[in-house]
């Protein structure tokens, strides 16, 4: 996916993925107020904004040069240069749940990085749009207010969330040249969770055999680091089973290893590793995903869309030694 700048024959492909009223006022709130929407009441809001030099409307294109998204960037204030807003962000109806969304606001972060060097983004997604919130949430917004919006359809909650510039903390997928840290980070949350001491000595095979998965197995991980510093790491483990009805590609993933330094804790940096993930794993195909999650964990989980499941029995097999009957 790219970003280009917009033009105005993308005005009625746009307006086409709007299907509905609700829809309408979702995308655009109180602004247009008409449904259908159509081209050219969009370029007849977009043209003097544009003019006026402090308005960026931008569409998202695949790599075969098809539409898929669009949302514009704005200065909300004459007299600051510090704020920028995203708004009317929309997706193709086809490639939504995808990870597109996602992928077109990191784009878009980045942009106003590279070109426009203000402090902070914000933006407004609205109470009953839980799956947009969840999105802006995996790209870095929190939310830090909450107002009523009167509006022709009904008035609804509008929520405002941000997301600063000077965040510290960065994210990336690993490779296999990251052996080492992922090693290093893997036994340091294991002796963290299982409350082991520091000098604890692993079983060679089990360090054989993770740092073989690392580097073979079918995963994926994610690095947060904090000044070159690595400080949080979150897995996920891809599984083909034989085919059922509501999985017939026989695909599901497994999440672990999610982890953040005690430092750190507490500023959504779990979540938005497990975000990631997850969306990488509907990209893969995954139709399901599971974990296994400690009582403190469930809430981040809960947040992240999984739910308790009533499905599943486990029989775990009891090795030689084993104290724990």
């Amino acid at each position: 996916m790219k970003l280009r700048a917009y033009e105005k024959e993308d005005a009625a492909v746009i307006c086409s993925w709007i299907r509905t009223e609700e829809e309408l006022y979702r995308w655009s709130a109180d602004i247009f107020c008409r449904f259908p929407m159509t081209a050219d009441v969009m370029e007849e809001n977009y043209s003097p904004q544009i003019a006026h030099g402090r308005f960026f409307p931008l569409t998202a294109v695949d790599d075969e040069g098809n539409i898929v998204g669009h949302f514009i960037i704005r200065y909300p204030r004459e007299d600051d240069d510090s704020t920028v807003r995203f708004g009317f962000v929309i997706l193709d109806p086809k490639v939504r749940g995808k990870g597109y969304g996602q992928e077109m606001l990191r784009l878009g972060i980045r942009y106003v990085k590279d070109n426009l060097k203000v402090s902070r983004i914000d933006l407004g997604v609205f109470e009953n749009n839980e799956k947009a919130k969840r999105c802006y949430e995996a790209v870095g917004f929190r939310e830090y207010s909450r107002r009523d919006c009167k509006m022709p359809i009904g008035t609804w909650i509008c929520i405002d969330m941000e997301l600063m510039q000077d965040d510290p903390v960065e994210y990336r997928y690993t490779t296999t040249d990251d052996i080492e840290d992922l090693m290093r980070i893997r036994l340091e949350m294991l002796r963290v969770v299982n409350d082991l001491d520091e000098d604890y000595v692993y079983d060679d095979d089990f360090i054989k055999s993770s740092r073989d998965y690392f580097l073979n197995g079918d995963q994926i991980t994610v690095f947060a680091s904090c000044d070159n510093k690595i400080i949080g790491c979150a897995s996920i483990c891809f599984i083909k089973i034989m085919p059922t009805f509501d999985h017939p590609a026989g695909k599901r993933a497994h999440l672990m290893n999610v982890y953040t330094n005690a430092a750190f804790r507490r500023k959504g940096i779990g979540y938005k590793m497990t975000m990631m993930l997850i969306d990488e794993a509907w990209k893969r195909g995954a139709t399901e995903i599971s974990l296994d999650a400690t009582e403190s964990g469930r809430p981040l989980y809960r947040k992240c869309g999984f739910s308790d499941s009533d499905e599943c029995m486990v029989l775990v097999r009891r090795l030689p030694g084993d104290n724990n009957g």
